[in-house]
């Protein structure tokens, strides 16, 4: 097991996702403590990229080629991809192979991140959001999203839960293959939204890594996780809620075109 031979606990596990190259993708929160995120010698607060002993027989990973340090005489861990990440909560690797991120601020704003090179850092603890100064190695959010009531996601959708809480995911990219039930309007498209307010768009992003398309698709409090079926439908699981207890539970969500 990853977490138990790394000596790193299920709380600071995010996400896991494998490519079809076989090799594993894996978030780590940084578990309340700042500096562990900008601590590259410890796979906290970091994309990680493993290989998984394939023997049935034996146990264990390797870094996966392309990591930024393998073969370092730092110290610094070789399964790190990229890191300064506070809690990336979900992460999709889409079919360009660059790998989207919602990170969960922690008062101030929410992070949509897209790491398309090794060894990038993303700026936790020093910059929550946009780095305003000392930005050298620093790459900024692709998009962020504080907690006020007039943010244009939040005036973008009247469907917005109200609440001053707010907690970043990203979902799945979709590919419809020949069952498209999006009339071509997602095709290629990232989803990423909130869980606490409930708003959900849509975006994807040029070889800069900026945005060329980011708009409203619909709204649903409480997703976790979200996936395209074999029918080309995308669908969304959810459960709980950021305001009330007990948590709501879960469901299970097939997305469909409004009528216009």
């Amino acid at each position: 097991d990853f977490c138990l031979s790394r000596g790193l606990g299920d709380v600071y596990k995010r996400q896991i996702q494998i490519g079809d190259d076989g090799v594993m993708w894996l978030l780590f929160g940084e578990n309340n403590y700042k500096p562990a995120a900008q601590d590259t010698s410890t796979a906290v607060g970091a994309l990680v990229r493993v290989i998984p002993e394939r023997d049935p027989e034996k146990s264990g990973h390797t870094p996966a080629p392309g990591n930024p340090f393998i073969g370092s005489s730092g110290g610094e861990d070789p399964d790190i991809y990229a890191y300064g990440f506070r809690s990336p909560w979900r992460g999709h690797l889409d079919r360009e192979g660059r790998f989207w991120v919602g990170d969960v601020g922690a008062a101030k704003v929410e992070e949509l991140d897209l790491v398309t090179e090794p060894g990038t850092n993303y700026g936790w603890p020093d910059h929550e959001g946009p780095c305003a100064s000392d930005c050298e190695g620093v790459v900024d959010p692709v998009s962020f999203w504080d907690r006020e009531p007039d943010h244009p996601y939040v005036l973008d959708d009247p469907e917005t839960s109200p609440t001053t809480r707010r907690a970043a995911w990203v979902g799945v990219s979709y590919d419809p293959g020949e069952m498209d039930r999006y009339e071509g309007k997602w095709d290629g498209q990232v989803l990423f939204g909130d869980f606490c307010t409930g708003w959900i768009r849509a975006a994807n992003a040029d070889g800069s890594g900026a945005l060329t398309q980011d708009f409203s698709v619909g709204n649903l409090v409480g997703i976790v996780s979200a996936a395209v079926g074999p029918d080309g439908y995308a669908y969304m699981l959810t459960y709980g809620n950021c305001r009330t207890f007990p948590y709501n539970p879960g469901k299970l969500y097939r997305a469909k075109l409004a009528p216009e």
